[in-house]
């Protein structure tokens, strides 16, 4: 299991157990009466306002992490919408049930363009094996 597999409910049990665990040591060596004058001071308002901070924190971070997984997951469904397409114009047919070369011509170049898209290390670039089966499907599928 790598850092990225942690879960966000992970992470904010581990910030939240401390507090929890920190906070009824404090009841339990001062009693309610003791805590709630500490609570009435300004340091100890202070020191929520930082305790809150952090929380607030690790919600952001949590919200980020999760705006970039729905980021990727959006592109790969783009991506395969390209794909779809390009695919559905190499095997278009013309009204009179003839292959409609031009269309397929552009599928064919349509896919062309997608695959060296995918060649950027961004994707991976591990898409070279797909881009030939694929080109090779479509040319063996016309001879």
């Amino acid at each position: 299991m790598s850092f990225r597999d942690l879960t966000p409910t992970f992470w904010l049990t581990v910030l939240a157990a401390p507090l929890v665990i920190g906070g009824g040591a404090v009841i339990n060596q001062f009693g309610v009466g003791g805590v709630l004058s500490f609570l009435l001071k300004d340091s100890a308002r202070n020191l929520f306002f930082v305790l809150f901070g952090f929380a607030a924190f690790a919600i952001a971070l949590w919200r980020g992490w999760i705006a970039n997984r729905e980021r990727r997951n959006a592109e790969a469904r783009w991506l395969l919408q390209r794909f779809y397409d390009g695919i559905e114009m190499t095997t278009a047919l013309s009204p009179a049930g003839q292959p409609h070369v031009n269309r397929r011509l552009a599928g064919v170049a349509y896919l062309e363009e997608l695959f060296d898209e995918l060649k950027n290390p961004k994707y991976g670039g591990e898409y070279d094996g797909l881009a030939n089966a694929t080109i090779d499907a479509i040319i063996n599928a016309e001879a």
